[in-house]
């Protein structure tokens, strides 16, 4: 499994850790936004901090 992070791109190959990483992305998707769901939200913010 390759991992992005912010600074390097990882190879992940242990089963254990991309369990780990599989059920991280599967929370994190189960709580984003998309679409017009996630406009909404950027409108709202640049509303805020204008």
């Amino acid at each position: 499994m390759l991992v992005e992070n912010i600074t390097a791109e990882l190879r992940i190959t242990d089963p254990d850790q991309v369990g780990i990483y599989r059920k991280l992305t599967d929370r994190l998707w189960s709580v984003a936004a998309e679409g017009d769901e996630a406009r909404a939200i950027l409108a709202r913010a640049a509303r805020t901090f204008r």
